[in-house]
C-alpha cells in the first residue's frame, strides 16, 4: 500500500471559500482506501527551524508521494527544507493542488524550479480552464496535468422546499415573484457594477423580479493594471450607481450585508437565478454559482475560467461570452439580456429543482473528489523539466501589493502580455 504525505495548514484560511474547499479535499484524500495517510500541518508563519523539523519528519514517515492540497503558504520553503534532508536521495513524487493564486505566485514556482527539476511532478487544477492556463507555464503538457474540481459542502448546502418558502414569506416574495442573486465580493475585479446595470434593465420590463445582494465591499479595484482605490470608494460607487435607478424599481433592488453560511443557504433556496458576470484573474473555479446551483438555482455567468465547468445543461446555466479587444475585456449584452428573460420565463416546479441540485451534488461531491484523485493520484508522475518562458510576464507579481508595480501596463488588451495568459480563461 503506498504511503502519501498530505500538507495542509489546520490553521483557518482567510479566503473564505478555502475554508471549504481544503477541509473537503482532505476529506476525500481519507475516503481513498488504498493509501495510507499522514497529514501533516505547513502553516503561514511557520518559524524556518519548524519548517526544517517538519520535512525530517516527513521523511521519516517514507512516503511514496508528498501532496500539497492546501493553497497557503506556498510550498517553496517547504521543498528547500525537503532538499537539504533528502540530499543524499530523491524526492519523492511531488503533487500540487492548485488555487486561483497561481498566476500570483508565479514567482514563487519559479525559484522551486531547480528543487522541482530534480523529481517527479504532477499539478491538479480544479477546472479545464485553469489547466490550459496553468499548461502555457510549464515545458511540458502530457501527464504533468490533472483536473479535480473543488466539492460543495455537503452538510450545508442542499435544496429544501421549507428553506425556499420561509425566505420568501420572510421577504414577502409572491409565488408569480422571481429572484435574482449575486454573492460574493462586491468589486471592480467581480464587474458589480456593470451587473447592476445590467440587472435594472431587467427590472424595468421585469415587474414580478427582485435582485437580491450579499457579499463585502472591496476597495482593491484593478492593481494588476495601476488601479488602486481608497478605503470606502466601492461603496460610495455601488451607492452612486444606485441613484441612477428610478427608485420603484430601486425598491426591487435587496443588498443584505455580508451573510454567513447559513443564511447564504436561504438566499440560494429563496432565489431562482444566480448571477455573476465575474473576470477576476483568479476565477479558476466558483464556490458561490455552485453552492447556488447544489441549492436549485438556475444561473447566468460569465464565460471565464472556472465558471465554465458549470454548464451541465442550457437549462440549469447559460455562459456569457467573453472577449479580449483592443479595448479591453468585453462582455455580450446582448445575449446577457435574452438568457436572463429566457430563464425568467419558465415555472420550474419543485422537482426541477431537486433535480437540479442531485445534478450538480452528483457532479461536485467529495465522493466524486476521491473518485478523481485515485484516478490521478495512483498513476506515476513524469520528471519535471521545467516552467517556461511565460513566467518572465509575472516576475513582478511579487511586488505588486507592496508597490506601486503595474504588472500589465497596458491593460487587459489583445496582443499584450494579460491576453497572452488570460485567454486561456475565455471560451473559443
Amino acid at each position: 500500500m503506498e504511503k502519501w504525505a498530505i500538507i495542509l495548514s489546520k490553521k483557518p484560511s482567510s479566503w473564505v471559500s478555502c475554508t471549504v474547499i481544503t477541509p473537503n479535499l482532505e476529506k476525500a484524500y481519507l475516503s481513498v482506501s488504498r493509501a495510507q495517510k499522514c497529514f501533516f500541518n505547513y502553516f503561514k508563519d511557520i518559524e524556518p527551524v519548524d519548517t526544517f523539523i517538519l520535512a525530517k519528519k516527513i521523511k521519516s514517515y517514507n512516503p511514496k508521494k508528498i501532496i500539497f492540497i492546501d493553497h497557503c503558504p506556498h510550498p517553496l520553503n517547504l521543498l528547500k527544507a525537503l532538499d537539504i534532508v533528502y540530499s543524499k536521495s530523491k524526492i519523492p513524487e511531488l503533487v500540487f493542488h492548485l488555487y486561483g493564486d497561481f498566476t500570483i505566485l508565479v514567482p514563487y514556482w519559479e525559484r522551486a524550479n531547480i528543487i522541482l527539476k530534480k523529481t517527479n511532478v504532477s499539478f491538479i487544477c480544479a477546472s479545464e480552464r485553469q489547466k490550459k492556463l496553468v499548461s502555457t507555464f510549464l515545458r511540458q503538457k502530457s501527464r504533468i496535468i490533472g483536473v479535480c474540481p473543488f466539492s460543495y459542502d455537503a452538510e450545508l448546502y442542499n435544496f429544501e422546499p421549507k428553506t425556499r418558502t420561509l425566505f420568501r414569506k420572510k421577504y414577502k416574495i409572491k409565488d408569480n415573484q422571481k429572484i435574482i442573486c449575486y454573492t460574493g465580493r462586491l468589486s471592480a475585479q467581480k464587474n458589480v457594477l456593470t451587473l447592476l446595470r445590467e440587472i435594472s434593465k431587467v427590472l424595468e420590463s421585469e415587474p414580478n423580479v427582485f435582485f437580491f445582494v450579499a457579499g463585502k465591499f472591496d476597495d482593491i479595484s484593478a492593481p494588476f493594471f495601476g488601479a488602486r482605490d481608497a478605503h470606502g470608494t466601492f461603496l460610495a460607487k455601488w451607492n452612486d450607481e444606485i441613484l441612477k435607478i428610478n427608485k420603484k424599481i430601486r425598491e426591487r433592488i435587496i443588498y443584505l450585508g455580508n451573510l454567513d453560511f447559513n443564511n447564504l443557504k436561504y438566499l440560494y433556496n429563496g432565489s431562482d437565478i444566480y448571477i455573476s458576470l465575474s473576470t477576476f484573474h483568479d476565477e479558476d473555479f466558483g464556490m458561490a454559482p455552485l453552492e447556488a446551483l447544489v441549492c436549485g438555482c438556475s444561473a447566468v455567468l460569465s464565460d471565464w475560467g472556472g465558471y465554465a465547468g458549470f454548464k451541465i445543461d442550457s437549462e440549469s446555466c447559460q455562459l456569457i461570452p467573453i472577449k479580449i479587444t483592443k479595448r479591453g475585456l468585453t462582455y455580450n449584452s446582448v445575449k446577457l439580456q435574452q438568457y436572463l428573460k429566457q430563464l425568467l420565463s419558465v415555472n420550474e416546479s419543485i422537482g426541477e429543482r431537486i433535480k437540479r441540485s442531485e445534478a450538480y451534488k452528483h457532479h461536485f461531491s467529495v465522493n466524486a473528489s476521491r473518485a478523481i484523485i485515485e484516478k490521478l493520484i495512483f498513476k506515476n508522475a513524469p520528471c519535471f523539466k521545467g516552467f517556461s518562458r511565460m513566467t518572465k510576464h509575472l516576475r513582478d507579481m511579487e511586488k505588486l501589493y507592496d508597490t506601486n508595480v503595474v504588472v500589465f501596463p497596458t491593460g487587459p488588451i489583445k496582443k499584450s502580455n494579460y491576453y497572452n495568459i488570460y485567454k486561456n480563461y475565455i471560451g473559443e
